[in-house]
């Protein structure tokens, strides 16, 4: 899913200025990460601040912005710090807790879809240089190898990446544990009421929207393979 930024909000994230949900200290805060993020460090007492930061959302967000204005700036933006991010994280980096960094597939699941919808957009810019270009196929084809090895709900991510990633080697070993792991949320982990089986409330927002989200993928993307089997199923 692509979001859009405000041009206010643009503004901030292209100085570098984030705000974001704390949840560990139960408040939003706002710190300016500098021209040159260390993407490693984080700012806040609490370790979510940065694990939202990480997760991308705004580059999301900048690129659909782009889309309607096609600022060149804001692609630039997007290109320029999937290269820097590339070059100091870990695709298995999920948050940085008390100076150690620890793997998460839930994050790399998160960061991928995001840049993913991203790159379908971006990806078009006359900015976008060869090293931008390369460092997005880095991180989705890393990010996909950690997804393989996940056992939470890593569906999103490969088969998004798998369909729109057609002509990647390794996309049709994506789209069969994609969808091997959609089959297990569906029917080991979800009851017949739609219900999912970690017992938390907001959890329960994930199988019967997730599941439905991928099926309008694959319906909307017929030229690239037969998912009727996929989307049956679902």
């Amino acid at each position: 899913v692509l979001g859009k930024a405000s041009p206010e909000q643009a503004a901030q994230w292209l100085k570098h200025v984030f705000t974001e949900s704390n949840n560990d200290v139960g408040k939003q805060e706002t710190y300016d990460l500098g021209a040159d993020i260390q993407w490693l460090q984080n700012p806040s007492g609490g370790l979510s601040w940065m694990l939202y930061v990480n997760q991308l959302n705004h580059l999301n967000s900048l690129a659909g912005l782009y889309r309607e204005n096609k600022d060149e700036k804001l692609a630039v933006e997007v290109g320029e710090s999937v290269r820097r991010w590339s070059q100091q994280v870990p695709a298995w980096y999920g948050y940085t807790n008390k100076g150690e960094i620890t793997a998460s597939g839930m994050e790399v699941r998160n960061r991928l879809c995001n840049l993913l919808a991203a790159y379908d957009v971006v990806r078009a810019s006359p900015s976008l240089t060869p090293e931008m270009h390369l460092a997005f196929w880095k991180v989705f084809i890393a990010s996909a190898r950690e997804l393989m090895k996940y056992d939470g709900v890593s569906y999103p991510g490969l088969i998004y990446a798998a369909v729109l990633l057609p002509e990647f080697t390794e996309a049709k070993t994506w789209l069969q544990s994609g969808e091997a792991n959609l089959r297990f949320a569906l029917i080991n982990r979800t009851s017949p009421e739609g219900a999912w089986d970690t017992q938390s409330i907001s959890y329960q927002t994930v199988p019967v929207p997730w599941s439905l989200r991928c099926l309008e993928f694959l319906q909307a993307n017929p030229e690239s393979g037969d998912f009727t089997a996929m989307a049956g199923m679902v």
